[in-house]
């Protein structure tokens, strides 16, 4: 029968002293160790592999397309998922979440101006074809 430890939930084929992953104490016949298919709540947010990666998938996703929010859900993240690939996507999630906001912000600075510009230039022509009609009407 496997166990799992119960401090980072990596699978283990049998009872230990140590975890291999984590290193926290295991004694068989205490409450550290949990048979397979039972897992605790801190084995699940302990960087298991088996926990949701709903908050990391957020995460990644979000950075890229609203790095604001992908940034709120890397750091959620980082403080969920104390260890394994979750949290590694996690900070890949916060590092792609900064440089992108960064990014866009520069192209939101450099092309706002020409926007704002167009749309002014626009009203113009619009005011300039109302008179201009006005005249021969």
């Amino acid at each position: 029968m496997g166990y799992f430890c119960s401090e980072c939930g990596a699978p283990l084929n049998e009872p230990l002293d140590y975890c291999p992953e984590c290193g926290a104490p295991l004694k068989a016949d205490s409450q550290n160790t949990f048979p397979a298919g039972y897992l605790s709540q801190s084995a699940i947010m302990n960087g298991n592999e088996h926990q949701s990666d709903v908050i990391a998938v957020c995460a990644m996703l979000f950075s890229i397309l609203l790095p604001p929010i992908g940034l709120i859900f890397s750091v959620i993240g980082l403080i969920i998922y104390r260890s394994g690939t979750n949290k590694k996507l996690s900070i890949v999630s916060l590092v792609i979440s900064i440089i992108l906001g960064i990014v866009y912000g520069i192209i939101l600075a450099v092309v706002l101006p020409d926007v704002l510009n167009m749309m002014q230039a626009g009203n113009d022509m619009t005011r300039f074809y109302n008179e201009f009609s006005s005249v021969f009407s």
